[in-house]
């Protein structure tokens, strides 16, 4: 058993070591990527993760608004109504899961390091619902 117990934990640290190695990797093919940096300024999102976020939308300059980037997130409201009126029922489900974990977590990082500017608008937020 503790032959097993040892090769999986050698297994596990070359695993982890290869992941490393990967991050090296696409921070380095990345890092001049205008579009990249772009993100990347934007507090609480690092190179990483701005590089999955590119390698999803394919640039910010395919979309001709916020509106369709943030459709093509799945993060814009699902409406109805009749009569005329109109109102939103909830998110739309519809989405791009890796473009929207990757968002998610960028904000759950904005919340856990308790980033001022992110809380106001994120309090506000709940405020309005």
């Amino acid at each position: 058993m503790y032959h097993r117990l040892k090769e999986n934990t050698k297994r596990l640290i070359a695993g982890i070591r290869s992941v490393h190695e990967i991050e090296k990797r696409i921070c380095e093919a990345t890092s001049n990527n205008g579009d990249v940096n772009s993100i990347k300024d934007i507090g609480g999102i690092g190179l990483l993760s701005a590089a999955f976020i590119i390698s999803e939308i394919g640039g910010i300059s395919q979309f001709d608004s916020v509106l369709k980037l943030q459709s093509y997130g799945g993060k814009v409201p699902m409406m109805t109504g009749s009569s005329g009126k109109s109102h939103a029922i909830s998110i739309s489900r519809i989405r791009n899961s890796y473009l929207s974990n990757t968002v998610h977590k960028c904000a759950v990082s904005k919340v856990t390091h308790k980033n001022e500017e992110f809380l106001n608008i994120f309090n506000r937020e709940i405020l309005l619902h």
